[in-house]
């Protein structure tokens, strides 16, 4: 994969610290999280600053697992895969953002998410 990734911290909690995927051009977290309705947005700040804050809770409503050692953080349609850093303790890396159209995480959403957890694994920010 050409594609030259940087982690960028997003917010830090009590917890936990969350950082994003920058892929330069090709970057598709903070465009969308910028692009989100003022309320949209006030909810998706106040789901990242509760895992922040006091981790992952057990409503599953607005987390799962998708699978092994991958998650994701659910705010309306809104999804927000993410995984915990291997050697970074602490550290949460959310690989992207994207509007859930149907009823399951879509194959290409979770390939995705996949292979930067691959990537992200050997990156710090």
């Amino acid at each position: 994969m050409s594609e030259n990734f940087k982690l960028k911290y997003f917010y830090e909690g009590e917890k936990f610290k969350i950082c994003w995927f920058d892929a330069g051009q090709s970057c598709d977290f903070m465009p969308k999280y910028m692009g989100l309705e003022e309320a949209d947005k006030k909810k998706v700040n106040a789901l990242i600053k509760r895992t922040c804050d006091h981790g992952v809770g057990h409503n599953k409503q607005k987390w799962r697992e998708l699978e092994t050692g991958l998650f994701e953080m659910k705010s309306g349609q809104i999804r927000m895969p993410f995984f915990y850093h291997k050697e970074l303790k602490g550290l949460i890396v959310v690989t992207h953002m994207f509007v859930k159209k149907r009823k399951r995480c879509p194959p290409e959403e979770l390939e995705r998410a996949c292979i930067r957890k691959g990537l992200g694994n050997d990156l710090t920010p």
